[in-house]
């Protein structure tokens, strides 16, 4: 029988054995990047759609906190600050 995530059983658990062991060695974004190359490694198939997801959420997030503000200061000038996604802001700098 299966998991949710697409691993059997022993599969799933000689992954989380591995993760627990390099926990003392790597952070979490390593761990992460680790596990991830598990999966391609056993589905790459499933390792493809989680980074799908991964890049759509990371896309909608930066999307939903961009913000500009533009203020005057006592001095004549404007000060702007802001937050852009990468696409967005490289458009500004082109």
């Amino acid at each position: 029988m299966g998991t949710s995530i697409g691993l059997s059983q022993p599969q799933l658990d000689t992954c989380q054995q591995e993760l627990v062991r390099y926990a003392q060695q790597f952070d979490p974004d390593e761990l992460r990047r680790l596990a991830l190359g598990m999966i391609n490694a056993i589905d790459p198939d499933l390792a493809d759609s989680l980074m799908a997801y991964r890049l759509e959420r990371d896309a909608r997030l930066a999307f939903e906190r961009r913000y500009l503000t533009i203020t005057p200061d006592p001095h004549g000038s404007m000060l702007i600050t802001g937050q852009l996604p990468v696409a967005d802001g490289e458009l500004l700098l082109a």
